[in-house]
Protein backbone atom coordinates (compact mmCIF):
# COMPACT_ATOMS: atom_id res chain seq x y z
CA UNK A 1 0.00 0.00 0.00
CA UNK A 2 3.04 2.16 0.80
CA UNK A 3 4.59 1.68 -2.61
CA UNK A 4 1.19 2.15 -4.07
CA UNK A 5 1.26 6.04 -2.57
CA UNK A 6 4.34 6.51 -3.34
CA UNK A 7 4.17 5.54 -6.88
CA UNK A 8 1.13 7.95 -7.43
CA UNK A 9 2.02 10.92 -5.59
CA UNK A 10 5.60 10.18 -8.09
CA UNK A 11 3.50 10.30 -11.03
CA UNK A 12 1.32 13.14 -9.93
CA UNK A 13 4.66 14.76 -9.48
CA UNK A 14 5.97 14.06 -12.97
CA UNK A 15 2.37 15.25 -14.75
CA UNK A 16 2.50 18.52 -12.47
CA UNK A 17 6.35 19.47 -13.49
CA UNK A 18 5.63 18.32 -17.16
CA UNK A 19 2.36 20.91 -16.85
CA UNK A 20 4.45 23.59 -15.33
CA UNK A 21 7.28 23.22 -17.97
CA UNK A 22 3.99 22.88 -20.75
CA UNK A 23 2.58 26.28 -19.95
CA UNK A 24 6.19 28.23 -19.96
CA UNK A 25 5.55 30.74 -22.52
CA UNK A 26 8.93 32.25 -22.00
CA UNK A 27 7.61 36.06 -20.94
CA UNK A 28 9.49 35.35 -17.12
CA UNK A 29 12.53 33.47 -18.85
CA UNK A 30 15.96 35.22 -18.68
CA UNK A 31 17.52 36.27 -21.91
CA UNK A 32 20.44 33.73 -23.16
CA UNK A 33 23.68 34.82 -22.87
CA UNK A 34 25.82 36.42 -25.46
CA UNK A 35 27.62 33.43 -26.64
CA UNK A 36 29.56 32.51 -30.52
CA UNK A 37 29.58 28.78 -30.18
CA UNK A 38 26.43 27.29 -32.07
CA UNK A 39 24.40 27.07 -28.94
CA UNK A 40 21.67 28.17 -31.02
CA UNK A 41 19.92 30.14 -28.96
CA UNK A 42 17.89 33.69 -29.26
CA UNK A 43 16.21 36.29 -27.25
CA UNK A 44 15.41 40.09 -27.31
CA UNK A 45 13.11 42.37 -25.62
CA UNK A 46 9.45 43.23 -27.11
CA UNK A 47 8.65 46.81 -25.53
CA UNK A 48 10.14 45.43 -22.43
CA UNK A 49 9.00 42.00 -22.64
CA UNK A 50 11.43 38.91 -22.56
CA UNK A 51 11.31 37.02 -26.31
CA UNK A 52 12.43 33.61 -26.94
CA UNK A 53 11.62 31.08 -29.14
CA UNK A 54 9.03 28.52 -27.60
CA UNK A 55 6.93 25.72 -29.48
CA UNK A 56 3.95 24.62 -28.39
CA UNK A 57 4.52 20.95 -27.85
CA UNK A 58 2.65 19.36 -30.42
CA UNK A 59 4.92 17.08 -32.65
CA UNK A 60 5.80 19.54 -35.63
CA UNK A 61 7.89 21.67 -32.87
CA UNK A 62 11.65 21.12 -33.71
CA UNK A 63 14.97 23.34 -34.27
CA UNK A 64 14.03 24.61 -37.69
CA UNK A 65 10.08 25.15 -36.90
CA UNK A 66 10.97 28.27 -33.82
CA UNK A 67 14.38 29.03 -34.76
CA UNK A 68 16.00 28.96 -37.94
CA UNK A 69 18.91 30.60 -39.91
CA UNK A 70 20.63 30.55 -43.40
CA UNK A 71 23.45 32.44 -44.81
CA UNK A 72 25.08 32.21 -48.55
CA UNK A 73 25.49 33.64 -51.90
CA UNK A 74 22.83 33.04 -54.73
CA UNK A 75 24.42 32.13 -57.79
CA UNK A 76 21.09 31.45 -60.07
CA UNK A 77 19.60 33.17 -61.75
CA UNK A 78 22.13 36.23 -63.13
CA UNK A 79 19.78 38.68 -61.56
CA UNK A 80 19.05 36.57 -58.34
CA UNK A 81 22.92 36.66 -57.18
CA UNK A 82 24.07 38.08 -53.45
CA UNK A 83 24.59 37.45 -50.46
CA UNK A 84 21.63 36.53 -48.09
CA UNK A 85 20.96 36.07 -44.38
CA UNK A 86 17.75 34.95 -43.17
CA UNK A 87 16.88 34.57 -39.08
CA UNK A 88 13.59 33.40 -37.95
CA UNK A 89 12.75 32.77 -34.30
CA UNK A 90 9.02 32.05 -33.35
CA UNK A 91 7.10 31.76 -30.17
CA UNK A 92 3.95 29.38 -30.54
CA UNK A 93 2.90 30.31 -26.74
CA UNK A 94 3.05 33.87 -27.37
CA UNK A 95 1.74 33.44 -31.40
CA UNK A 96 4.71 36.38 -31.73
CA UNK A 97 7.97 36.03 -34.28
CA UNK A 98 10.62 37.92 -35.14
CA UNK A 99 12.53 38.06 -38.45
CA UNK A 100 15.63 39.18 -39.89
CA UNK A 101 16.87 39.50 -43.33
CA UNK A 102 19.70 40.49 -45.42
CA UNK A 103 18.78 40.03 -49.20
CA UNK A 104 20.71 40.83 -51.83
CA UNK A 105 24.36 42.50 -50.52
CA UNK A 106 27.26 43.05 -53.01
CA UNK A 107 29.39 41.85 -50.01
CA UNK A 108 29.90 39.08 -47.72
CA UNK A 109 28.88 39.60 -44.30
CA UNK A 110 32.35 40.38 -41.93
CA UNK A 111 33.09 39.53 -38.32
CA UNK A 112 32.88 42.57 -35.92
CA UNK A 113 30.75 45.13 -38.23
CA UNK A 114 27.59 46.79 -37.23
CA UNK A 115 25.15 47.00 -40.08
CA UNK A 116 21.91 49.36 -40.26
CA UNK A 117 18.53 47.70 -40.21
CA UNK A 118 16.32 49.62 -42.24
CA UNK A 119 13.43 49.25 -45.22
CA UNK A 120 13.43 46.01 -47.16
CA UNK A 121 15.16 46.05 -50.42
CA UNK A 122 18.37 44.97 -52.24
CA UNK A 123 21.88 44.98 -50.30
CA UNK A 124 19.87 45.93 -47.21
CA UNK A 125 19.20 44.71 -43.55
CA UNK A 126 15.09 44.87 -42.72
CA UNK A 127 13.42 43.21 -39.85
CA UNK A 128 9.97 42.18 -38.66
CA UNK A 129 7.78 42.00 -35.62
CA UNK A 130 4.58 39.33 -35.96
CA UNK A 131 2.09 38.61 -33.94
CA UNK A 132 -1.62 36.39 -34.70
CA UNK A 133 -3.84 37.81 -32.34
CA UNK A 134 -6.36 34.30 -31.57
CA UNK A 135 -7.94 36.07 -28.73
CA UNK A 136 -9.67 38.63 -31.60
CA UNK A 137 -10.02 35.84 -34.08
CA UNK A 138 -13.18 34.90 -35.70
CA UNK A 139 -14.22 31.54 -37.25
CA UNK A 140 -12.93 32.26 -41.01
CA UNK A 141 -9.58 34.64 -39.59
CA UNK A 142 -6.82 35.33 -37.25
CA UNK A 143 -5.79 38.50 -37.56
CA UNK A 144 -2.11 39.23 -37.58
CA UNK A 145 -0.10 42.10 -36.95
CA UNK A 146 3.21 43.20 -38.54
CA UNK A 147 5.75 45.52 -37.32
CA UNK A 148 8.43 46.57 -40.06
CA UNK A 149 11.55 48.35 -39.78
CA UNK A 150 12.31 51.70 -43.18
CA UNK A 151 14.00 54.71 -43.23
CA UNK A 152 12.12 56.01 -40.16
CA UNK A 153 11.86 53.34 -37.79
CA UNK A 154 15.39 51.21 -38.20
CA UNK A 155 18.06 49.74 -36.10
CA UNK A 156 21.22 47.48 -36.31
CA UNK A 157 22.89 44.40 -36.03
CA UNK A 158 26.18 43.08 -35.63
CA UNK A 159 27.60 40.05 -36.61
CA UNK A 160 29.94 38.94 -33.91
CA UNK A 161 31.20 35.78 -35.30
CA UNK A 162 30.90 34.19 -39.15
CA UNK A 163 32.56 31.17 -38.79
CA UNK A 164 31.93 29.42 -42.71
CA UNK A 165 33.51 26.37 -41.50
CA UNK A 166 31.33 25.70 -38.78
CA UNK A 167 27.99 27.40 -40.10
CA UNK A 168 27.55 29.56 -36.78
CA UNK A 169 26.59 32.90 -37.23
CA UNK A 170 26.24 34.91 -34.07
CA UNK A 171 25.57 38.47 -33.19
CA UNK A 172 23.82 41.68 -31.24
CA UNK A 173 20.30 43.87 -32.91
CA UNK A 174 18.33 46.22 -31.74
CA UNK A 175 15.34 47.97 -33.65
CA UNK A 176 12.52 50.23 -33.70
CA UNK A 177 9.50 49.08 -36.45
CA UNK A 178 5.86 50.18 -37.10
CA UNK A 179 2.48 48.67 -38.10
CA UNK A 180 1.56 51.75 -40.17
CA UNK A 181 -1.90 50.25 -41.22
CA UNK A 182 -2.51 51.16 -37.05
CA UNK A 183 0.61 53.52 -36.78
CA UNK A 184 1.56 51.26 -34.05
CA UNK A 185 5.53 51.21 -32.79
CA UNK A 186 7.36 48.37 -30.89
CA UNK A 187 10.79 48.65 -30.16
CA UNK A 188 12.96 45.90 -29.75
CA UNK A 189 16.08 45.72 -27.23
CA UNK A 190 18.90 43.23 -25.94
CA UNK A 191 18.37 41.30 -28.85
CA UNK A 192 20.94 38.45 -29.34
CA UNK A 193 21.55 35.28 -31.49
CA UNK A 194 24.12 32.55 -31.78
CA UNK A 195 22.97 30.03 -34.43
CA UNK A 196 24.12 27.32 -36.74
CA UNK A 197 23.09 28.52 -40.25
CA UNK A 198 21.70 26.52 -42.84
CA UNK A 199 23.14 27.00 -46.65
CA UNK A 200 20.13 26.92 -49.01
CA UNK A 201 22.00 27.33 -52.05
Amino acid sequence: MKNTKLLIFGLLLMLSSFSCSNDDDGTNSNLPEITESGENTFGCRIDGQVFVPRGSGGFSDGYTSILSASYGRINYPEEQEGYYLTISARNRKTNKSIGIVLFKSDVPLAENVTYPIELFEEGNFSADYRFADFNNSSENSVPVYEYITNQEYNGTITINKLDEQSNIVSGTFEFDCIDESRELISTITEGRFDIIYEILY
